[in-house]
């Protein structure tokens, strides 16, 4: 659990890059380009670590004979994704 944490710790920085993108309409340059895609990179690796650590918790839970009580579906939880598709200047 920790790992997976730590790893959506690091989506959320490779994010935070893209995120600066914002509003920008000034041309990027080679440099940041490279940076940029970089942190695409990060950000996918870090997504299909995760799911791939989230797959392996739920097969075990499964194995342990542990079943859903669907407690949670019923919180209201807020849907904050930061993968959201980025905004034009206005």
């Amino acid at each position: 659990m920790t790992h997976f944490a730590e790893l959506a710790g690091d989506e959320q920085k490779a994010w935070t890059a893209l995120h600066a993108l914002e509003g920008v309409d000034e041309p990027i340059s080679p440099d940041r380009r490279a940076g940029l895609r970089e942190a695409i990179a990060e950000a996918r690796n870090a997504d299909l670590l995760m799911t791939a650590i989230a797959e392996q918790m739920i097969a075990q839970i499964k194995m342990a004979g542990v079943r859903p009580n669907r407690t949670l579906d019923k919180l209201p939880l807020k849907s904050s994704a930061i993968c959201r598709p980025l905004r034009a200047e206005s």
